[in-house]
């Protein structure tokens, strides 16, 4: 996204969208379409299956699908679709960055949310292994006991 956005300010610098900087803007595009279906996805799931789990990151998560949509928005009125090239590169690359830095806070609540919870489901996937180890430690040792404990003990 900073890379089309360094692409598309500078488009407005030459006032016209030359064939590469149109398949990047494109790219990003179909790429900010891909990631808001990610993002919706899990955000469902997430919803449905484990309720109040994305509490936490509401806010982050509502300006980041609202960011993704408004800056598809943005390059698709502003620059691919566009007549004439019409704006302030200044503009195109605050705007831009308005919106890629929601997308950027949304990353950096959700990458500390995942952490915790992967911590927690480890901890519990290890007190699991642990009562699995010695269930089968004692039923070694009562299986050894009465089948062939009397090699040992019976002299």
């Amino acid at each position: 996204m900073g890379f089309a956005r360094a692409v598309g300010s500078y488009a407005f610098t030459q006032n016209y969208l030359a064939r590469d900087v149109y398949e990047i803007l494109d790219a990003t595009y179909m790429g900010l379409e891909s990631d808001l279906a990610t993002i919706m996805a899990s955000v469902s799931y997430s919803t449905e299956n484990k309720k109040g789990l994305l509490k936490p990151i509401d806010s982050e998560i509502t300006q980041a699908i609202n960011s993704i949509q408004q800056l598809q928005l943005y390059i698709s009125e502003n620059i691919i679709e566009a007549e004439r090239l019409t704006l302030i590169w200044s503009d195109v690359f605050n705007d831009s960055t308005h919106h890629i830095d929601n997308i950027y806070k949304f990353v950096n609540a959700a990458i500390p949310l995942t952490e915790s919870l992967l911590k927690a489901r480890r901890d519990d996937l290890s007190e699991t292994f642990i009562l699995i180890s010695l269930s089968a430690l004692v039923l070694l040792i009562v299986t050894f006991y009465f089948d062939g404990g009397h090699l040992f003990f019976n002299h």
